[in-house]
């Protein structure tokens, strides 16, 4: 069975199917630098990152490329709970509860 929905944001379409919502992936680099994207576009965007260097440019020593040092890690998030944290954050909601996985 399709679970089915109204799409708000185009009437003519009568029901949209949400059995296959989008799930995210949570890219982390480094400690403290994290980006989201759907699944698709994340894992389409590690494979480009096995090509990648990094680019050292200092003031005072020639400029650097190197192997990547910094760590990347990867999570997912539910397309659930994506829905929730972005409209936590468009409502100002600052929610504690919403925030525990």
């Amino acid at each position: 069975m399709t679970t089915t929905r109204k799409n708000a944001l185009a009437p003519d379409q009568e029901n949209v199917d949400i059995s296959t919502e989008k799930n995210w992936m949570i890219i982390i680099f480094g400690y403290n630098e994290q980006i989201i994207l759907p699944v698709k576009q994340a894992t389409a965007l590690l494979c480009l990152l096995e090509e990648a260097y990094e680019y050292k440019e200092t003031y005072s020593h020639e400029s650097v490329i190197r192997p990547i040092t910094m760590s990347i890690a990867t999570k997912m998030l539910s397309g659930e709970r994506y829905k929730e944290y972005r409209r936590n954050y468009i409502l100002g909601v600052n929610d504690d509860a919403s925030t525990n996985e």
